[in-house]
């Protein structure tokens, strides 16, 4: 999962087995990409049964603010 930032924010999910695949979820404010980063990971983790989703969080990201969030 990547979370791109700029004008509008987005969470993108990608395989690494499927070059094809990609979700998209679009926060709908600065306030909720933790938790909609949340769910769509959980999400992908129900949906494929994945044992995990691998979030990178690059430093000044907004995602920093709410890493102890989505991790619960």
């Amino acid at each position: 999962m990547k979370l791109w930032e700029g004008d509008r924010a987005a969470w993108t999910a990608h395989s690494l087995t499927d070059p094809t695949f990609e979700r998209r979820v679009l926060p709908k404010a600065p306030e909720t990409i933790a938790v909609e980063g949340a769910r769509m990971a959980m999400g992908l983790v129900c949906e494929f049964g994945l044992g995990s989703v691998m979030v990178c969080a690059i430093d000044g990201s907004s995602i920093l603010k709410g890493i102890e969030e989505m991790a619960s």
